[in-house]
């Protein structure tokens, strides 16, 4: 469990961190925090810009992040929450603060972010290890976001229309077949029905014939002999 001394330990560390990155000549207190990111080439950090493979050691950070910078103010917006590990022998830290950018061309950024940080005690001290911020987007920092969800309520609205068409037709479709199944139905019956009279016709009319044909041999036989 942590103490109340030790979570003021690592706010006035989070403090001073923000403190060392914040810069009025565009470049970071690099020798201060020289001493709180570890020496180690397989530290990664990560940062709210680009790029966005982050940097693996602190040197090349140092050697590569914001070229173009001249101001930047870092500023923690609330409490450290803190996790010890390993028995104490890491530690990981998290907490929301705000970043302001100012480059050469003019352009700049406010971002509201939380940062995760992974301590590792080195040599008696603890140095970060491994350090990944997470950019949290307002309503307002996003103008677009209303055309957006408009847009998208749009298409939806527009394929909820599309499928009650696809589903008349369908409706439809099935009437259709249902119709010409009746259809054929229908003539399948009276096609049995024919051939039902058919067979009718054709067991009367032979007996009939057989019978004709016989009284008319004998009508033949009886006129010879007269």
């Amino acid at each position: 469990m942590t103490s109340g001394n030790d979570l003021v330990s690592w706010n006035e560390r989070a403090d001073r961190f923000c403190k060392a990155w914040s810069s009025e000549v565009g470049r970071p207190d690099f020798d201060t925090l020289s001493k709180i990111y570890s020496a180690d080439a397989d530290v990664v950090i990560y940062d709210t810009l680009p790029p966005l493979e982050g940097f693996r050691g602190f040197e090349q950070m140092r050697q590569s992040i914001y070229p173009e910078l001249t101001q930047i103010h870092v500023q923690r917006t609330g409490p450290v929450a803190v996790k010890h590990l390993a028995g104490g022998a890491v530690v990981v830290t998290s907490y929301p603060f705000h970043l302001s950018y100012g480059f050469s061309n003019g352009t700049g950024h406010e971002i509201d972010a939380r940062i995760s940080e992974v301590w590792e005690k080195q040599a008696g001290e603890y140095v970060i290890v491994h350090e990944h911020p997470s950019t949290i987007y307002s309503v307002s920092a996003l103008p677009l976001r209303a055309e957006i969800i408009e847009l998208l309520k749009r298409i939806e609205q527009n394929q909820e229309k599309a499928l009650q068409a696809q589903e008349k037709h369908l409706a439809l479709a099935q009437a259709q077949l249902e119709r010409s199944n009746q259809s054929i139905n229908e003539s399948i019956d009276l096609q049995r029905v024919a051939v039902a009279r058919q067979t009718q016709v054709r067991n009367i009319a032979l007996p009939l014939i057989l019978v004709l044909l016989l009284l008319l041999g004998y009508l033949l036989i009886k006129w010879r002999v007269f």
